[in-house]
């Protein structure tokens, strides 16, 4: 019996298919466990590299303090410090921390570098040469280089124009601090200067005169001896006149009078009108001669006159006319509106004339 049944259990086994497992049942699942442990473990080290190790701190204020001294603060507070930039800075000194991150009072982890701006001290700034410049623009170059106008003075000089720069202190070029007063000296131009009166003077004391009044004179043209003329060596005319204005460099000439001619003197061989002749009854004794006429008295006096008004400048003349004669005391076009002043002296009964044109417009006894 049991060999009857031997060929039918061998007809089963010889009938079951193979066993075949499935890779990929296998392998997906442990490649999505495979990436999601490294998902884990990438996270977790970005974490740990992402998160600052250590204890939480309040970061210290640098802001003012030297660089130095704020290093020794950052030490003691577990801290670090990075300069990451300088910049000119009008108020805090160089190397003086004028900038941070993160800022006074934030809480970070010990060992974090803190980014600080350091200060370069006061910005430099060249002069620029602002020499025969005006004021005006003077003022605007040292304003582009970042500086001020200190003390402006001035000093007379008649070669360059009014307001126009002649010095500055500090020099051109120099380098000085940003802001620094550069103070400058300005030409104020000729002093305004007027003819002094000369006519009437001995010629020996014009130099004296015109060294007081700050002007120059010409050499001194000598007249010819005429008849009534004033003394030997008496300025009788100059040019300009006096109270004219002077311009700069301006000269004045003067005209020295050469002397009067000398009084004739009866010649001794013919008798002098009047003497008795022979034959002629002498003259009464007790007759008196006609007496000489007195001479005319000498005196100084100053006195205006107003220049008439003119639309167009016009010749106007002002004559002084005296015992001595006459002469000109101001002889020029202009279209007048003004009043002069001379210091003159006269001889005698004297009259003051004034032409405009050759046209006598006034006359005023002296």
């Amino acid at each position: 019996m049991s060999g009857s049944h031997a060929p039918k259990r061998r007809k089963r086994d010889e009938q079951r298919p193979p066993l075949r497992i499935r890779w990929s049942a296998l392998v997906l699942p442990g490649l999505g466990l495979l990436a999601v442990i490294a998902l884990i473990w990438i996270a977790a080290q970005a974490m740990r590299m992402l998160s600052p190790a250590g204890a939480s701190v309040s970061v210290p204020s640098f802001v003012g303090m030297r660089y130095a001294g704020a290093q020794g603060i950052a030490v003691k507070s577990r801290l670090s410090l990075h300069v990451v930039a300088r910049k000119p800075d009008y108020h805090a000194p160089k190397d003086s921390v004028v900038g941070q991150l993160p800022a006074a009072g934030e809480h970070v982890r010990e060992g974090r570098v803190i980014d600080v701006v350091l200060s370069d001290g006061e910005p430099l700034a060249r002069v620029p040469n602002v020499a025969n410049m005006s004021v005006r623009d003077a003022t605007v170059a040292l304003e582009n280089a970042h500086l001020d106008v200190g003390s402006v003075g001035s000093q007379y000089d008649a070669g360059v124009p009014e307001a126009t720069v002649l010095s500055q202190q500090p020099e051109a070029l120099s380098q000085v601090t940003a802001g620094t007063k550069v103070d400058l000296v300005i030409a104020k131009g000729q002093p305004v200067a007027y003819a002094p009166n000369f006519v009437g003077m001995p010629i020996s004391s014009a130099s004296a005169a015109a060294k007081e009044a700050n002007v120059k004179l010409e050499p001194a043209v000598q007249l010819p001896i005429a008849p009534s003329a004033p003394p030997k060596g008496i300025i009788v005319a100059q040019d300009p006149p006096a109270g004219q204005q002077m311009r700069p460099n301006e000269t004045i000439t003067l005209q020295v009078s050469g002397g009067a001619l000398p009084t004739p003197i009866p010649s001794p061989g013919f008798p002098s009108p009047g003497a008795s002749q022979p034959g002629q009854a002498a003259p009464n004794v007790g007759s008196q001669a006609p007496s000489p006429a007195p001479s005319p008295t000498a005196r100084g006096l100053r006195v205006s006159v107003a220049l008439p008004e003119s639309p167009q400048p016009v010749r106007t003349r002002v004559v002084i006319v005296d015992a001595t004669g006459s002469r000109t005391l101001f002889d020029q076009n202009t279209r007048g509106g003004t009043t002069i002043s001379f210091d003159i002296t006269v001889t005698g009964a004297a009259t003051l004339q004034t032409y405009v044109g050759d046209q006598l417009v006034n006359s005023t006894p002296l």
